[in-house]
């Protein structure tokens, strides 16, 4: 009993405080007189605390199952993919241009993987979840809209923050034509996108959740208000084209909270209204500034397709796509080496067609294996997923974007396809 309690506390915890990102740098490299972020090795806090979860969960419900010879530790089927993985990640740690990288991002997917798990697994025994996501969001949307505001970013080794100003080289900026250079806002994430991202899967999330109780009501409200707000000051074009996929999807389905989308249009409206010519900045694509980004992110995508065609059989090794860019420019400043924005293909150029096809036979027998039940949830997160693989590269490349993939994942998998209807069924919940 004493470690069920732990491990119900700390799993709520962790759900309010998983975006901030403490982290404990190994080695920062410097390439042209910048820092290489993509090759930092790293520890993230958040990390320390799954691999806690996970052994809590194991002591206190597997190993009784174990000793009482209940259950088996590995089932036969599994046996032979679980071995089939591990060569696998043997060969790509043999393979990588950086075998240390190779090795952090295993470790990170291999967290993240386990956390997606934990959570799924909570949220089918109490629904309620999803509460502790959002009262841990308010936080992250106010500081993100106070940084908008103060046009800055404040430095903390503490919470994994650096300092951020409009006119610094490498930073995410709108430039205007009249109204100069405008920082977007990061919160406790370490790009725009990534905070954009999360206030997508959250809108997404809150707007199929119906709520039960006025508290639940009042905090649905209000992550949606902030939300909304929090998405428009990222300026992430595939958040906002995500939000609009996710919207047109739940209508279809027919499980949409309409009055959890009035926030969201009242924000647009007035943001549209506020903010004219930066949306038009944005969208457009007119200003010299986007235009380079959208050509750098076209040469990026013809070259990683070459990449793909020259790759080895098994990729260049996970987490070395920016190492393959640095060999082929040495002269390259360190914000510069960053992935193409298109996660289908960083995956190809990192695993290889062979180990892209050999990861598809192993996870589409799993599926199979299991018997999963394709429903409207699932159709749900590809739609809302797509932008954001193909046209953004965070979800595979660092930690905090698969870290709230699987919590956002787990969470919607995990609350209940229906909505309650009768009283029984909403006190479940």
């Amino acid at each position: 009993m004493f470690l069920d309690k732990v491990y119900a506390i700390f799993l709520r915890l962790f759900l309010l405080v998983f975006p901030v990102g403490t982290v404990l740098l190994f080695s920062v490299p410097v390439v042209a007189g910048t820092n290489w972020d993509m090759g930092t090795l790293r520890l993230y806090a958040t990390e320390v605390c799954v691999w806690f979860l996970l052994f809590v969960y194991i002591r206190q419900s597997v190993v009784p199952l174990v000793r009482a010879r209940h259950i088996r530790f590995v089932a036969q089927p599994f046996r032979v993919w679980i071995i089939c993985a591990v060569l696998f990640l043997c060969v790509q740690y043999v393979v990588s241009f950086n075998a240390s990288l190779a090795a952090q991002t295993v470790r990170m997917m291999v967290s993240t993987l386990v956390c997606a798990v934990l959570v799924y697994r909570e949220c089918r025994r109490d629904p309620r979840l999803w509460q502790y996501v959002a009262i841990g969001s308010l936080p992250v949307f106010v500081f993100g809209i106070f940084e908008w505001g103060m046009q800055t970013t404040w430095s903390s080794t503490l919470f994994g923050l650096a300092e951020h100003a409009p006119y610094v080289p490498g930073t995410s900026v709108i430039v205007e034509a009249v109204g100069g250079r405008f920082l977007r806002a990061y919160s406790v994430f370490p790009h725009p996108n990534i905070f954009g991202g999360y206030a997508t899967l959250l809108l997404c999330m809150l707007l199929r959740i119906r709520p039960i109780t006025w508290q639940q009501a009042v905090l649905g409200a209000a992550g949606t208000t902030l939300g909304s707000v929090a998405l428009l000051v990222s300026w992430s074009r595939s958040a906002w084209l995500a939000l609009a996929c996710g919207v047109v999807v739940l209508i279809l389905q027919k499980q949409i909270l309409w009055h959890r989308v009035v926030p969201i249009v009242l924000v647009g409206i007035i943001g549209a209204v506020i903010y004219a010519p930066l949306i038009h900045t944005r969208t457009a694509v007119t200003s010299p500034a986007e235009t380079r980004s959208v050509v750098e992110r076209r040469d990026g995508i013809l070259s990683a397709l070459q990449e793909v065609n020259l790759s080895r059989p098994f990729g260049v090794g996970l987490g070395n796509y920016t190492v393959l860019l640095h060999k082929k420019n040495l002269d390259a400043s360190g914000y510069s080496l960053q992935p193409v924005h298109v996660v289908p293909l960083i995956a190809l150029v990192e695993l290889g067609w062979l180990g892209v096809l050999a990861w598809g036979v192993v996870v589409w027998k799993f599926i199979s294996k299991i018997r999963v039940r394709f429903d409207q949830r699932h159709i749900l997160l590809f739609v809302v997923f797509a932008p954001l693989l193909c046209f953004d590269h965070y979800v595979w490349t660092t930690y905090q974007g698969m870290l709230m993939t699987a919590v956002f994942v787990a969470l919607i998998l995990g609350f209940p396809q229906v909505f309650p209807t009768s009283s029984t069924d909403r006190r479940s919940l």
